[in-house]
């Protein structure tokens, strides 16, 4: 929790109108997770989360579109990972039909070519990997866990002003010209004629 304190007291200052949330009491070497948003633009709900794992639901309040988020940030020992994977596969059967980014440090290459040592034999924690991702969905050949990412989300349009609505029983009520003659508005009356 200290480093989730001491991180806050940063992000307070740069992004200080926003909302965090961590899984920092979860974990007892600190905060895996950390999830920073601004309110003003996006509702953000934590449906669920582990030592490992934080899904959200985020709902873009302008467009009215929600998105499900899985971040994630592993384990360094692969026995540990077990727990996401089986949590992931679990989730996975939830987010069937929704949109739903999974994104995070898996601490684990996907693929041969992904280890930072090249080419070498897999291992356990690679298979397993591969496993979970082969569960949740059929993967793209070239998936790596370090792969640089660009996430778009929609532009947030600014609300349109409500137009001013006047309803006309007002002007029958017995003093509404005087009111108006009291602050010196000038009042002009518009009639609307129906021809049929």
């Amino acid at each position: 929790m200290l480093m989730f304190r001491l991180f806050m007291r940063h992000a307070g200052k740069l992004c200080h109108m926003w909302k965090w949330t961590s899984n920092g009491i979860l974990y007892d070497k600190g905060s895996h997770v950390i999830l920073g948003w601004n309110d003003d633009i996006v509702d953000v709900m934590v449906i669920a989360q582990t030592n490992q794992v934080m899904h959200v639901h985020v709902n873009m309040k302008a467009e009215n579109k929600a998105l499900f988020y899985s971040l994630v940030y592993v384990d360094k020992y692969y026995i540990d990972h077990r727990a996401l994977w089986m949590n992931l596969n679990m989730h996975s059967l939830l987010m069937k039909g929704n949109p739903w980014v999974l994104l995070g440090d898996f601490n684990v290459s996907l693929n041969l070519e992904d280890h930072c040592c090249g080419r070498y034999e897999p291992y356990i924690a690679m298979r397993e990997f591969k496993d979970c991702v082969a569960y949740i969905k059929g993967y793209p050949y070239h998936i790596s866990d370090h792969s640089p990412c660009v996430l778009l989300i929609p532009t947030v349009s600014k609300p349109k002003p409500k137009p001013f609505k006047f309803f006309n029983f007002l002007v029958q009520k017995e003093g509404f010209k005087n009111v108006f003659d009291r602050v010196g508005i000038n009042m002009f009356m518009v009639f609307y004629v129906s021809c049929g």
